[in-house]
């Protein structure tokens, strides 16, 4: 269970965070660390779980260039895809922090896009950094941010279920007896 700061980012789960599994197992491939949220949602990250899984594999191996080209460009695909189905969920939902979420989001691309055209000028970014920056997203902004607007949504289909009560007040007049003097 997981339980959400309002306004403040932070956020307190029984579950590990990414980087201490991470520390541990050295790859992501068991959902039961999943916070319970993202379990149901788990298709939605595990092309960026697949994408970590195979960078982990490349740190302290031979430089594998065709592998890290179709990670990058696998890490760049997702973003895209990804980042708008989520900002369209957020708008549906008149979500209020959503353009703080999307620029977030463009920092990902950004960044993403950065070690393509670094990757591409002969300048390969380093694996680790790259890892350490799917970590950092990893737990600060699925495990925050997009937890933050899941509970949002969830509450919002809440509100939505809840029998609208309408309280009718009727007076019931009595005759009135005329006073005999």
């Amino acid at each position: 269970m997981c339980i959400f700061v309002q306004k403040n980012p932070s956020i307190v789960c029984s579950t590990p965070n990414l980087t201490s599994y991470v520390n541990s197992k050295k790859h992501i491939d068991r959902p039961e660390y999943l916070p319970v949220n993202l379990k149901t949602e788990d298709f939605d990250h595990k092309p960026l779980k697949d994408l970590y899984n195979r960078l982990v594999k490349l740190v302290g191996s031979a430089f594998d260039r065709q592998e890290l080209a179709r990670i990058l460009s696998g890490l760049y695909d997702y973003s895209r895809t990804q980042f708008l189905r989520e900002e369209l969920s957020m708008k549906k939902m008149d979500y209020p922090d959503f353009a703080s979420h999307k620029k977030l989001h463009m920092v990902f691309i950004y960044t993403v896009a950065m070690y393509n055209v670094n990757f591409s000028n002969g300048k390969p970014p380093e694996v680790s950094e790259i890892v350490k920056f799917i970590e950092n997203w990893w737990n600060n902004h699925i495990l925050i941010e997009d937890q933050a607007f899941e509970h949002f949504n969830n509450s919002s289909k809440q509100n939505e279920k809840q029998p609208t009560t309408c309280i009718i007040e009727t007076a019931i007049s009595k005759p009135q007896t005329e006073e005999k003097p």
